[in-house]
């Protein structure tokens, strides 16, 4: 089966992609491309629902890890339960449902972050 590649614009067949591209781009270069806005506000919905969707992601991705983290924690604190609390590496816990204010990455999961709250207690 041959592949044929056809210009959407004047209807000439190519044999591979790159002819066409090159008589795009000589023939066709004076054409604007037209778009209806109703059409371009479809995509831009669609980019910011996807957008919403990977910050969701990220927010289940990082939640997960410090879940791991803690759970690592537990594990290391089942195993010798006369381990010194020192001893156990200590998360910084954040309320992942705080969608009204983003915490910068270099915050998330920072551990100088809880250093940092024991010294305004002492």
């Amino acid at each position: 089966m041959l592949d044929v590649y056809v210009c959407p614009l004047c209807g000439r067949v190519f044999k591979d992609e790159k002819r066409l591209y090159r008589h795009i781009v000589t023939k066709h270069s004076h054409v604007q491309l037209v778009i209806s806005s109703s059409i371009l506000v479809k995509y831009l919905m669609k980019i910011e629902q996807n957008t919403r969707y990977l910050r969701l992601l990220t927010e289940i991705n990082e939640r997960i890890n410090e879940l791991s983290e803690r759970l690592t924690n537990v594990e290391m604190y089942i195993r010798d339960p006369g381990l010194m609390r020192s001893e156990i590496k200590e998360t910084t816990v954040f309320p992942i449902h705080s969608r009204s204010v983003d915490v910068p990455t270099f915050v998330r999961n920072n551990p100088w972050i809880s250093v940092l709250r024991r010294r305004r207690r002492s």
